[in-house]
């Protein structure tokens, strides 16, 4: 039977450290051996380990809660090669839980089958990645939903089974980091404690559906400035789609519409004094969505507005002649004038 040989790391003591910088809002994920870890921490040897990368505060959490499907040792390159950091833990401690058994004293069964196969390892595996088959983030939500003021009393004790250590250094101020070997839910239960007592919350973003950071747990919001834009243009599109069947405001487009399409064609054409002609757009404008107000409300009839409407089409016509009138006897006198001695 072939042998399983992913391209990953063999660690005899893998661990994840976990660490939250108030001031900065960010966290720092370590993973490699405990003692090289400890090292990075102090800022003595950071190339030793295998991941010591800082992130925005959440990113962890967030990471935890993408669910995968049951998982082989087929799949641990894949893991590995994973920017999923819990993903990537899962495979550096299953492959080291596969090396440290391989040929085994302890588990002569595999003497005579594949170790990949081997009910211990498919046990192990089982609980070291129940954190991802959990829905971690249903139970987040329905958490932030019902005790809003204290959504971690909505997770039950089969939930907090597990333990982890801390240790401290004094880099750039004491700094405490929580230390997993296997059971991640203590880090989760760490950093959504900060959270919660920032009054930070995980939504989805309703535009692009990413699960975020908020500051609100219970009212939809939006994640970035360019969903925030997105959500601008989608209530223009309903609201413009509900007003196009209503009659004056296809007259106020329509107005609106000629008098900008003038204003356009002056600027066009070089016309000199289009100042004018704008001015009278901007005069227009204010007028027309007093007018479309009160018809709304009842104190305009329709035949009223209607008249309007077309008393200021004419008005932009004669003001266009107006202008091009003028700048046409402006450039004739120009041309007749004699030519200087």
């Amino acid at each position: 039977m072939d042998r399983i040989h992913p391209d990953i790391p063999a660690l005899k003591n893998c661990v994840l450290a976990f660490c939250i910088n108030a001031k900065k809002q960010t966290e720092n994920v370590l993973i490699g051996e405990l003692q090289e870890i400890r090292q990075a921490a102090k800022g003595l040897d950071p190339a030793s380990t295998i991941i010591d990368i800082e992130r925005p505060i959440g990113s962890f959490v967030i990471d935890c809660c993408h669910q995968i499907a049951p998982v082989t040792m087929n799949q641990l390159n894949d893991l590995y090669k994973s920017d999923n950091l819990c993903f990537k833990f899962f495979a550096l401690r299953i492959w080291q839980e596969y090396m440290s058994y391989q040929g085994s004293e302890k588990h002569p069964c595999i003497k005579n089958q594949d170790t990949a196969s081997a009910p211990f390892l498919n046990g192990f595996i089982q609980n070291l990645t129940l954190l991802v088959h959990l829905s971690l983030e249903s139970i987040i939500q329905k958490g932030q939903s019902v005790l809003s003021d204290s959504p971690l009393d909505y997770f039950d004790n089969t939930l907090l089974n597990g333990s982890a250590k801390l240790f401290y250094n004094n880099k750039n101020g004491v700094q405490e980091y929580i230390v997993a070997d296997a059971d991640l839910m203590p880090v989760v239960l760490y950093s959504l404690r900060y959270l919660y007592g920032n009054h930070q919350y995980f939504q989805r973003c309703k535009i692009c559906n990413r699960l975020f950071l908020a500051h609100t747990a219970n009212i939809p919001t939006l994640c970035s400035d360019e969903c925030r834009r997105t959500q601008r243009r989608l209530n223009k599109r309903k609201y413009d789609s509900i007003k196009k069947d209503i009659w004056y405001e296809k007259d106020y487009k329509n107005s609106y519409m000629y008098w900008y399409n003038k204003l356009g064609k002056l600027k066009k054409t070089g016309a000199v004094n289009y100042q004018s002609f704008e001015k009278a757009f901007h005069i227009f404008c204010m007028d027309a969505r007093a007018k479309k107000r009160a018809v709304k409300n009842g104190g305009l009839s329709a035949l009223s507005f209607n008249d309007w409407m077309i008393t200021q089409k004419t008005k932009a016509d004669q003001l266009v002649s107006q202008i091009l009138e003028e700048q046409s006897r402006s450039i004739g006198s120009k041309s007749n004038r004699p030519a200087e001695q």
